[in-house]
């Protein structure tokens, strides 16, 4: 059995889905108060007893990811062009940077935009 660790994020942020028909609520400029969660995994635990030190993955929130989300326009984000904007797809490309720092340590990405709606990606096998 694998062991889990995940620790969750907040930023906020606005976006607008211009894939979308223009009267598409999601079409206009709107913002969300984001959380991400990323969870690693380990078939078995190291020396240390942990997954990864919460730190480490606090580390890497707050150095790579934090300072091109938070309170951005997220259309004018260069990390994030070419991309729809949705939860999905955002949950996609987080996952691929913690995935260039972590390798396969990095279980999924999770992102919520609202209480009641998520979107997450799951790494393959």
């Amino acid at each position: 059995m694998p062991y889990r660790c995940s620790k969750t994020f907040r930023f906020s942020a606005a976006h607008a889905l211009t894939q979308l028909p223009p009267e598409h609520k999601c079409h206009n400029m709107h913002g969300h108060n984001y959380e991400v969660t990323i969870t690693l995994e380990v078939d078995s635990l190291p020396y240390t007893g942990m997954v990864l030190d919460f730190g480490g993955i606090s580390e890497l929130w707050e150095d790579l990811l934090k300072p091109f989300l938070d309170h951005r326009n997220l259309n004018e984000v260069p990390q994030l062009s070419g991309m729809p904007l949705t939860a999905e797809c955002l949950a996609k490309r987080i996952f691929n940077l913690c995935h260039a720092h972590w390798g396969t340590l990095v279980y999924s990405v999770r992102v919520q935009e609202t209480p009641t709606c998520w979107a997450e990606y799951i790494r393959d096998g």
